[in-house]
């Protein structure tokens, strides 16, 4: 706990430092108070429905399986905190070029934003989950971790599914963005009572490799809302989900013509 005190109190202050020169501080201004708290509350409701599946399994796997159950659920949820920063880490880039893109009204760079990242993360997550559950997982945590980490293998292949769900959610930021914060509330609250209704069943029939089916219903809901919303408002089409393979030719073709130019 310190050391999570001491990390963001740093990089609290060093984000000040970078920002001074932005910083000003009077008693009016463009946009109100009762503005700010109009969107950043249900900003802020999003966030704390989104992180309730995260934050909740624990305790709803120890209220219906063993104790044993959770260590191993624990340790398989901390190898899939590898996927997961990938998207928080796309997010934190998205985000603000979303606003800049909305803001101008350029829908056409927003587009080629969106799908190029959803599809790119989507077939790096959907190969990784294939070659883990095919052996990389048990050779990985072999080689780089200690053998408390081997019960779990399992666990983890099965989890590692929930990954392909993830890129999805960065078009719940670009909503937000949108300026539509209560939208995608909305969104994960219907997705959270799936989740819920989805966990008490596991729990119900007891079911330990089903653990982790609560988290594949929550994200497949929630791709399925967001993608429907996109479609209708950002024009992001279901094939548009496979140009990660012409953009990798392209790419590939731009360096082969620099070498031959060379």
């Amino acid at each position: 706990v310190f050391i999570y005190f001491l990390g963001t109190g740093i990089s609290g202050v060093f984000s000040l430092f970078l920002i001074k020169e932005d910083l000003k501080f009077r008693r009016k201004g463009e946009i109100s108070i009762k503005e700010v708290v109009k969107f950043s509350t249900p900003y802020m409701l999003s966030s704390s429905v989104h992180l309730a599946p995260r934050q909740f399994d624990i305790y709803f796997i120890q209220f219906f399986f063993q104790t044993q159950v959770v260590g191993l659920y624990f340790l398989a949820k901390s190898l899939f905190r590898v996927f997961e920063e990938i998207v928080n880490a796309a997010n934190g880039l998205i985000y603000p070029a979303a606003v800049r893109q909305i803001a101008k009204g350029d829908f056409a760079s927003l587009n080629d934003m969106m799908t190029k990242s959803i599809s790119f993360i989507f077939f790096f997550n959907l190969f990784s989950v294939i070659l883990l559950n095919l052996g990389l997982t048990e050779i990985l945590v072999k080689l780089f971790l200690s053998a408390k980490y081997y019960q779990a293998i399992p666990m983890f292949n099965i989890l590692s599914i929930v990954s392909l769900g993830l890129p999805f959610t960065i078009l719940g930021g670009i909503i937000i963005a949108y300026g539509k914060p209560k939208t995608s509330l909305a969104m994960m609250c219907v997705s959270f009572i799936f989740w819920l209704i989805t966990f008490f069943i596991v729990g119900k029939i007891n079911s330990t490799p089903l653990i982790a089916l609560p988290h594949i219903v929550y994200y497949l809901v929630l791709s399925i809302l967001f993608m429907n919303y996109a479609n209708k408002h950002f024009g992001f089409k279901i094939i548009q989900l496979y140009r990660v393979f012409p953009d990798i030719l392209n790419t590939l073709k731009n360096i082969s013509r620099k070498r031959s130019k060379k």
